[in-house]
């Protein structure tokens, strides 16, 4: 089973690196799409020390669901199975990414558009 995976960037910090560096890990190809109005050179070159990743510049902010689909035609031309998305701020559990193979790996699975990680609700008051 072929995992590649999509990170939008938009005006990132240096706090996003960890995680993405994380995804990195588990993933086949990792897409790093930069949707920012400006560019940080410091965290490119950060990211583009992981092997498995390929960084595309948006040249600007082109919205999410472009960036999205940007990574995602890159996943579906490499031939990929699955596409894990996710922006800068979504924190994916990585730990868990077996329990998703073992998930993905039931017949007929890939019939369906999406797969979703349960949120939990936020306290009153907080969102």
């Amino acid at each position: 089973m072929k995992i590649d995976g999509v990170v939008v960037l938009y005006n990132p910090t240096d706090r996003v690196i960890e995680h993405i560096f994380e995804y990195a890990s588990i993933v086949n190809k990792l897409y790093i799409v930069d949707n920012s109005d400006r560019t940080d050179e410091y965290i490119l070159k950060c990211l583009r020390t992981l092997s498995n990743a390929e960084i595309i510049s948006m040249n600007g902010n082109k919205g999410i669901a472009t960036a999205l689909r940007v990574g995602v035609d890159k996943a579906i031309a490499n031939k990929a199975d699955f596409c894990l998305t996710m922006d800068q701020d979504g924190i994916f559990p990585v730990a868990r990414m077996d329990e998703f193979i073992k998930y993905l790996s039931i017949p007929g699975i890939d019939d369906y558009g999406m797969i979703g990680v349960r949120i939990p609700s936020l306290p009153r008051g907080s969102g």
